[in-house]
Parts: structure tokens; sequence; C-alpha cells
């Protein structure tokens, strides 16, 4: 658990890293693994690591580059380098006995179990007055790292800042680590879709169909991935934002949280209109190209999954997904220009927002496009529909994709700062 705790706080490469006791609750080798780890990535990415330790052995003591020794009231009795602190209580009277482990000596002293050769009076309250008298001596170039002796003295100068890109590639790697993990879910997921588009295929079956077969085609379908798309993105959000706050905490900008988990997540909006498509397609086979009706189910994907992400951020965590599903299907099966058709709504305003209503128009569009009959030019003209709209069907579902992600930023990040 003690590792664990570590690793997730290493996992964002904070420039730096705050540690109490790490070692605690570990035997001698696994304490002494942890220990060097946190050595070798503190002088491998200049990474600041401070850490509270009681009793540690010698080998676990020689890691540290500068040491901070307290004594019972928090009272400090010295503060330098490493390789000072033994010549310092050499100075002062406390001379270390050979083979002797210099954080056990240390603490014997500030315990006062172990007399002054140089003031027989002594007590343990009287090292905080020693230190005050000294520290002048030890402070010019006492925060080095231990092997920086060839560098000219004074405080080392300040690490370089870890780069953006960087912790964008760990949290990246992290949250894809988290979707393999996931795997037999996201097969449940797979196999949900290729049922679907299996029986909707072979309902609607191959060939030539009546204007309105299209339409309705294309609302099932609509209604079908966004609902979908809707409630995996609300999962896939809560989900991060679990480990975010501990991240955010930690200094990790809350910007690159969040786009390496939309990056990580794209393979789930991208997988699911991919077998949706791949299936309904060739068994179904309408007369548009394959590639017409992909690039609208995947714009449906990712408008949807924008708009969960949407909802995951705005709403409490449990009424988010029963939230998601009202709306999807608000959107998928009532405001979505087919079922009632635009021309006898109030204003076409109403189902602007809604990605069925655009979804829907250009998948019937591109099917229609295939056929020269007056019975089409009549059914699009009661729907009002026109053939120069699906590019722009295709540029809302696409661009909504990014404004509902750019809109549900300043929401994750302050559910993730709080």
């Amino acid at each position: 658990c003690r590792r664990v705790s570590i690793g997730l706080e290493l996992a964002g490469c904070p420039p730096m890293l705050i540690l109490d006791e790490p070692t605690t609750g570990l035997d001698a080798v696994s304490a002494d693994r942890v220990m060097r780890c946190l050595n070798y990535l503190c002088r491998k990415s200049e990474m600041t690591i401070i850490a509270s330790i009681h009793q540690p052995k010698s080998s676990i003591f020689d890691l540290f580059d500068n040491v901070h020794v307290l004594m019972k009231g928090g009272h400090v009795v010295f503060s330098g380098r490493k390789n000072a602190v033994l010549p310092y209580f050499n100075s002062i009277g406390f001379p270390i006995p050979k083979l002797e482990n210099p954080a056990d000596f240390m603490i014997d002293v500030i315990s006062g179990l172990v007399n002054c050769k140089q003031n027989q009076a002594f007590v343990a309250e009287d090292l905080v007055g020693m230190w005050l008298e000294e520290k002048d001596k030890y402070s010019e170039g006492s925060l080095k790292r231990a092997d920086d002796d060839e560098q000219q003295p004074g405080l080392r100068s300040t690490p370089a800042s870890t780069s953006p890109f960087r912790i964008f590639f760990v949290l990246y790697k992290k949250d894809v680590l988290g979707w393999v993990r996931s795997l037999p879910l996201k097969t449940v997921d797979i196999l949900t879709t290729a049922i679907f588009a299996v029986i909707l295929a072979f309902n609607q079956g191959a060939g030539v169909k009546a204007f309105d077969d299209v339409l309705y085609m294309s609302m099932l379908t609509n209604l079908y991935m966004g609902m979908l798309s809707v409630v995996w993105a609300i999962t896939l959000t809560l989900h991060r934002l679990g480990s975010a706050e501990r991240e955010a905490g930690a200094s990790i900008s809350t910007a690159l949280i969040f786009t390496a988990a939309d990056v990580s997540h794209f393979a789930d909006h991208l997988i699911r209109p991919t077998v949706y498509s791949i299936l309904y397609y060739f068994i179904a086979l309408p007369r548009m190209s394959f590639w017409e009706f992909y690039v609208v189910v995947t714009g449906v994907a990712l408008s949807c999954s924008g708009l969960g992400e949407l909802i995951a951020v705005i709403l409490p965590q449990n009424l988010a997904t029963v939230g998601g599903i009202i709306i999807s299907f608000a959107f998928g099966g009532l405001l979505n220009g087919f079922s009632p058709p635009i021309p006898d709504l109030p204003s076409e305003w109403i189902v602007f927002p809604s990605y069925a209503r655009w979804g829907i128009e250009a998948l019937s569009l591109a099917e229609y496009r295939q056929y020269n009959d007056w019975k089409t030019q009549t059914g699009m003209n009661n729907m009002s529909y026109k053939f120069s709209n699906w590019k722009w069907a295709l540029a809302f579902l696409f661009g909504s994709a990014f404004v509902f992600r750019l809109i549900s930023f300043p929401f994750f990040r302050k559910r993730a700062l709080n």
C-alpha cells in the first residue's frame, strides 16, 4: 500500500514530492529499494524529494543529499549537507563510534543518551543553542547535493521544471494502462454494439428502401450510437475524475490531465462506430458508400461522447448517468427533426442543438443521393432536406464534439481541484 501510494504521486512527474515516513511498514529490503528508486528519480529527473524518516539504516541515510535533524518539540539541531552532519556533531563533542549507524547515533544524541565530551553538564535541550551558535558555519553551500563538491558554493540552482510534454506522456501512458485493464468491460461494449448492428441490419434488409425506411434506419442508428456514447463518456469521465483530484492536488496541470484522458478515450469513441459501421453496412448494403456511412456514424459518436463529458462534470455524480440517458434520448428520440418533421415545428432552432437532427439528415441525404425519383424529391421537400446540408451536418457533428469538450474543461478543472 505504501509503495502504491508513492507510485500514484509519481505518476504525474511532479517537480517536488514530499513524503511522510515512506519506509514505515516496509521490511529492510523493501525500504532500501524504495529509497534507492527515489534517489534515482531525484538525480535522473531533477525532482526535489523531501522525506521525513525515522531511524533509517546507514545505507539509506547515505542516499540523502541534505539532512534536517529535529528533536522533541520540533526544534532544529542541524540542517545542512549530509556529509557535514557528523563533522558538526563531532565539533560539539559527540564523535561517532566506529561502525555506528549515523542515524541511530544522532537519535541517541538528541535523546540525551550520549554524554558530551566538551560539557559534562550537557542536557539534550542544549543542542538547540549549540546549533544556533554554529549554524552559520554550515549554511554556505549546505543545500547542495552530496556529489556537487566540484561546483561553486551556494544554493544549488533551481531544477528545471518537468516538461509539459513529458508529464502529458506519463499521464497518457497511465490512462492507456487503465484502458487495457478494463478490456473485459470494453468487450461487453463491443459485443453489444455488434449484436445491435446485426439485428438492425437484418431488420432493414438489403436493396432499395422506401423514403420513410431510410429515415427510420437513420433514426435508430443515431439513437443507439448517441445514447451509448453518452453513457460510456459519462462512465469514463467520472472514473477519471477520481484520480484527477489526487493529481491536481499534486500541482499537475488540469489541462494536461484532461487532454491526456480525452486522447486515451478516443479509442473508445472510434471502436464503437467502426464495429457498428462494418457490420451494419455490409449486411444491409445501403446505396451510399461505406465511407459516407462511417464518417456520419463516427461524427455522431464523437459529438455524443463530448456531450457525455459535459453532463458528467455538470450534474452531480449520482445523477449523471440517469441524466445522460434522459438527455440523449430526448435529443435522439424526440428532438430529431424526423418525428415530428422540421416544417411542423414552431422554429427549426428547437432541434438545432440535437445531434440526431444532423445525424439523421446526414445519413438520409447520403442515401437519397443515390436515388433519382420523384418520391425521394417530394419526401425531401416535405422534410426540408437539401443535399447542400450534408456538409453542414458533418460540420455540426464534428464541431460540437470539440465545443462540448471545450465547455466541459472548466467544470472538469473545478471538480478536480475541489
